[in-house]
């Protein structure tokens, strides 16, 4: 049984930038990947927690990510940007280079670098551009 949703075309425009910035080519495949998202969610959350446990000793942040569960988020790709950016914005850490590594962006201004709230500000105004937060 077929079900039509009707979305608005603000909507439909940015599901569309959201399909294109995961390296798909239409809001089709973006929906076929919803299914997967609890498991994505709770692999990352699990992720998260282990690394910041095992990590929260070291100051050294290329230590901290080059930590196994670090570079299995990295290994999600893009289905982790939404993830790494909320939780960028539930609460800040390390997770620059995990972004930097999947997306290839840097939006932090050279003079906004080691600046932790500055940091955060950028990738979270960057994310919300390219559609990967609402």
């Amino acid at each position: 049984m077929s079900q039509t949703l009707t979305i608005s075309d603000d909507l439909y425009s940015r599901l569309q930038a959201a399909a294109r910035q995961r390296g798909l080519t239409n809001v089709e495949q973006l929906l076929e990947t919803w299914p997967n998202a609890d498991a994505d969610l709770a692999r990352f959350e699990t992720l998260v927690r282990q690394w910041k446990e095992e990590t929260s000793h070291h100051s050294n942040i290329g230590k901290r990510a080059l930590h196994p569960a670090y570079q299995e988020i990295i290994g999600m790709g893009h289905a982790a940007v939404p993830l790494l950016l909320a939780e960028l914005r539930r609460e800040p850490d390390d997770w620059f280079w995990a972004l930097h590594a999947i997306t290839g962006a840097d939006p932090v201004p050279a003079e906004n670098r080691g600046d932790l709230r500055s940091m955060v500000q950028a990738w979270l105004a960057w994310g919300s551009r390219l559609g990967y937060m609402a």
